[in-house]
Formats: structure tokens, C-alpha cells, sequence
């Protein structure tokens, strides 16, 4: 599980930032998220954290003071104080279902459950020259913070972690209003019964930066199988692995939502593969029975045959 956690958000962060034109095969209807554009100050702080900063929308000495805080915090086992930093609810990451953990007091009662001695040594011992900041926030270690919108306007906003170790905030993903994360919250949950299962062929398809394979390689990855019996793709990995016997989770907008809108692509909910009991594919549930899916720095369009 964790593992495949962890994949997840190395895929989530090979999203690049930078602003670039999006091309869609064989259309393009896209536009890239514009971004703020903020001077890096001169400090003594990492370039990792000076030269990336505006990526986030937070300053570098926001980025490093909120780093200070959390170090201290779980340097000294203030769990309390730690938990104050927290953007609840949390839960595994990954899956949109099943335990949270809402209040502070949870936290602080299944604080070693939810990040284990070995997440918080990742986290201490960090090479903050490796900072990798982008959209989502900061990634440290373990570690994932981000600027939250406290109201519309976003003139008032918190720092606040939305993932420590396998846990990832429930409201998911940031930058968002507090409106806003009320608003998917209440999104109503994606039945199954109106999901096509079948066959869907590869549509089309964008770079959306940060690409790790050629064109010509994203062409040989055509189809993927969704039954109720059975998950197969045409090839290795790509879209997940073959799975003879698959769970399927439709669920209320999580990962798929906020990724898919980046791309100016509506979401409506998203369906996880659940294989041998772990998240396997996670596909975005798009309009006129099509579904979408990031992979190695491309966003693919899938339609049902």
C-alpha cells in the first residue's frame, strides 16, 4: 500500500508548472493553469526553495518558517501543536472512503498510527536542497504542504500539511477555497449504475509537461478493459496492471477531480481499481462515456467503444 501511495504522488508530482503550451492529439482544447509570478528574494534559504517558491504561491521564507515549525513540532513530539497544521479531514491516501480521521484530538490519539518513526526521520534528516515544490505545494520528506484559501477572494490564506505519510487531507487537493473544498465535499457520490463498463480506446491525449516517454511509445498504449469480472489493458502498466478479479470504487470526486479541471477537462466523479484489496488505476469519470487518466507526464482521453 504504501508503495503504491507513494507512486501515486510522484506521479501527481511529475505535473509540471511551468507555464507551457499544452498540445492535445489529435485536438486541442486546453489551456495550462496560469500561475503567479513572484521574484524570488535573495536569501541564505536553499535554491530549491528560492528559485521555486511562486510555484506554490507561498513566499520562500513562508515555505521555510512553515518547515521550521513542523521540524520542531515533531522534533519534540508536540503532537498537539503538529496537529494545528493539519488540513482535517484526513485518510489513506488514495481512497475516498472508509476511516477519516476529523478532529484534532483523532490525530493526536493516532498520531503514530498515521505517521510512523520512519515517515518522521524521512522527514528531519531532509536534504532541503532537494525541495520540490509545484501547484499541489511543498513536498519535504514525507511532507506535503500548501497554501490554503480561507474565502473566495483567497486575500486570507493558511499554510496547512495535506499529507503526512500514507494520510492525505480528505478535501484534497490545493490550492482551494474553503468554499470550495465544502462544495466537492458535498458532491454527490458517482453511482455505479451509470458507469458503461466495456472497452475503452485511447482518444486522445496531451503533454502536460514533465513527459517521460515519445509520442511514439504513447501511441503503442491503445485500450484498456473494464468489466465487472475483470480489469485488462492491452499493455504492461500503463493504465494499471491485468487484475482477473477487480473491485471497483466510484466514489465522490477526489485525485481526478482537481487534475482533470487543471486541464480544463470537467470531471464528474472518478472510479478506482481495487486489486487483491489495494487502490490499482484510479481513471477520472469524464462526459459522454469517456474517462481520462495521467500517466508519465501525459493526460489521456479514453472513450467507450
Amino acid at each position: 500500500m504504501k508503495k503504491i501511495v507513494f507512486c501515486l504522488f510522484l506521479v501527481l508530482a511529475l505535473i509540471s508548472c511551468t507555464n507551457q503550451e499544452t498540445t492535445v492529439y489529435p485536438i486541442s482544447t486546453n489551456t495550462p493553469l496560469s500561475l503567479p509570478t513572484v521574484n524570488p528574494t535573495n536569501t541564505s534559504l536553499p535554491a530549491s526553495i528560492v528559485d521555486n517558491a511562486f510555484r506554490s504561491g507561498m513566499s520562500p521564507e513562508e515555505i521555510f518558517s512553515f518547515y521550521e515549525e513542523v521540524h520542531l513540532d515533531i522534533k519534540d513530539k508536540n503532537i498537539s501543536s503538529l496537529a494545528d497544521k493539519i488540513y482535517l479531514p484526513i485518510s489513506q491516501c488514495g481512497r475516498n472512503k472508509g476511516d477519516k480521521i476529523e478532529t484534532k484530538d483523532e490525530f493526536v490519539e493516532r498520531f503514530n498510527e498515521i505517521f510512523s518513526s520512519e515517515n518522521q526521520l524521512v522527514f528531519l534528516n531532509a536534504n532541503l536542497e532537494n525541495t520540490f515544490i509545484n501547484m499541489y505545494g511543498v513536498l519535504i520528506g514525507d511532507v506535503w504542504y500548501s497554501s490554503i484559501c480561507k474565502e473566495s477572494t483567497c486575500s486570507d490564506t493558511k499554510i496547512l500539511i495535506i499529507r503526512m505519510g500514507d494520510y492525505c487531507s480528505f478535501r484534497s487537493l490545493t490550492p482551494t477555497t474553503v468554499e470550495g473544498a465544502t462544495a466537492q465535499a458535498a458532491h454527490p457520490d458517482y453511482p455505479e449504475s451509470q458507469f458503461v463498463f466495456g472497452d475503452y480506446q485511447l482518444d486522445s491525449y496531451q503533454s502536460v509537461g514533465g513527459s517521460l516517454m515519445s509520442r511514439e511509445d504513447v501511441e503503442k498504449f491503445q485500450s484498456v478493459s473494464i468489466e465487472k469480472n475483470k480489469y485488462t489493458t492491452d499493455t504492461a502498466c500503463h493504465f494499471g496492471c491485468t487484475c482477473p478479479s477487480p473491485e471497483y470504487e466510484f466514489n465522490k470526486p477526489f485525485y481526478g477531480k482537481g487534475r482533470a479541471s487543471w486541464y480544463g477537462i470537467p470531471s464528474i466523479g472518478e472510479l478506482i481499481v481495487i486489486c487483491g484489496g489495494k487502490p490499482l488505476a484510479y481513471f477520472d469519470i469524464l462526459s459522454n462515456d469517456e474517462i481520462g487518466y495521467y500517466a508519465d507526464g501525459y493526460y489521456f482521453n479514453l472513450k467507450h467503444k
